[in-house]
């Protein structure tokens, strides 16, 4: 714990830890005891916490200081997070591995933040290297904020009408040290699939991808978060992935959008269950709710299964059966990526396929074929060959469920 504690020194204290006694600091105000604890989140009973729990430890944060939630992030109620929030001190630090662990939107984020702050309470964010114990930290605060004047923002109702608020694709902060001088927002209306660039008054930006150009005064760097100790029990096993694939299963690991009983033998055949287990997953991370309902199968009591069947994703294969163990080939998945997408509330453009083999996809996919190739989510397979009747593996099915995720986010 001295090492996660020897940046604050800087700031906080006038003199380094004594030795072996970890936390404790000789400060301004006399003798404090500093301690870190975490908060972790899933959205569901089904997710895995197991990648942000090592992170955690990797600062060296007890399991005792460790609150895990198993619950959706739509509002602040939730009884770990409360529980939290009660538990801590001042001077303590409330670390989390990403902010959308801990808040669902911006105002949610700032009011945690702001609550933590009025009790002598520091906040850390280890994926956006959110540190309120630095100045870049809490500059990087007053960004978060800048999204919540523009969510308000009567301008941009004025210049685009009653559209949505737009994607942003990137912002660049033009700043004089630490005084922000403008922002630049590049966003695309998917309205007319056009992109703006939009220059902002400080008061009305937004954060999406930061980039600080500092026209005099350098900021401090960030301190750099503990590398996470290795973890062979989550850590994916790429002995048994093709080459072209291995980058693509190592992304979708870390987003925690692959079950972790596919996490292996990646050149297998797909079954209609397992495919099924990547879609439920993918649709309860982005949407960041649990599936509740269930509709029953004669042959299989997978909750996956249920819950897709429920969500109009997937159907049976007749006699109430689902034959949870069947291959499952092109077609089949082109059809639930393409459901999935519109039960997210995301639909692929309406397309017809464009392959040398359309007639031989059946007259049922073929709508389906046509928008996830549209959506760049699948492709051929040569010689511009859909081959709809073909297999598909273990690895070819999450290149194409990490497609879709990175399509939805």
């Amino acid at each position: 714990m001295i090492n996660a504690y020897a940046n604050l020194c800087k700031f906080r204290c006038v003199a380094s830890p004594p030795p072996n006694r970890a936390g404790f600091y000789v400060a301004k105000k006399g003798l404090i005891y500093i301690k870190e604890y975490a908060y972790v989140r899933v959205s569901s009973k089904d997710q895995q916490e197991s990648r942000q729990v090592i992170a955690m430890e990797g600062r060296g944060i007890p399991s005792e200081r460790i609150f895990l939630e198993k619950l959706s992030g739509k509002d602040t109620k939730r009884p770990m997070l409360q529980l939290l929030m009660n538990t801590v001190q001042q001077g303590d630090i409330v670390v989390v591995e990403s902010i959308s662990r801990f808040a669902r939107n911006t105002r949610d984020l700032l009011g945690l933040v702001e609550k933590l702050t009025q009790k002598g309470i520091e906040f850390i964010s280890l994926k956006e290297h959110i540190d309120t114990t630095t100045p870049t930290g809490r500059f990087t605060l007053t960004v978060f904020a800048a999204v919540a004047e523009l969510e308000r923002a009567v301008g941009f109702r004025q210049l685009f009408g009653s559209v949505d608020i737009p994607p942003v694709l990137e912002v660049v902060i033009e700043a004089d040290g630490f005084e922000v001088l403008r922002y630049e927002l590049v966003f695309r209306l998917d309205t007319f699939g056009d992109e703006y660039v939009w220059t902002l008054a400080p008061s009305a930006g937004v954060f999406a991808v930061v980039q600080i150009i500092p026209l005099s005064a350098e900021p401090p760097l960030e301190p750099t978060p503990a590398p996470s100790p290795p973890h062979t029990d989550t850590a994916p096993n790429l002995a048994t992935a093709s080459s072209w694939a291995r980058d693509g299963i190592v992304e979708a690991v870390t987003l925690d959008i692959i079950p972790q009983s596919l996490q292996n033998h990646y050149t297998n055949n797909i079954t209609r269950a397992e495919f099924t287990a990547i879609a439920v997953l993918i649709y309860e991370t982005i949407t960041d709710r649990e599936i509740t309902g269930r509709v029953t199968f004669n042959d299989t009591t997978d909750v996956n299964v249920q819950k897709a069947a429920y969500l109009g994703i997937i159907t049976g294969t007749g006699n109430n059966n689902f034959s949870p163990n069947m291959q499952f080939n092109r077609e089949q998945a082109a059809v639930i990526v393409s459901r999935l997408a519109e039960a997210i509330g995301d639909p692929f453009p309406e397309s017809t396929p464009a392959f040398a083999d359309n007639a031989e996809i059946s007259s049922w996919a073929r709508q389906q074929t046509g928008q996830a190739q549209a959506a760049g989510i699948m492709e051929g397979v040569g010689g511009n060959r859909f081959n709809p009747y073909g297999t598909f593996t273990r690895e070819q099915s999450i290149i194409t469920m990490l497609r879709l995720f990175n399509y939805l986010s």
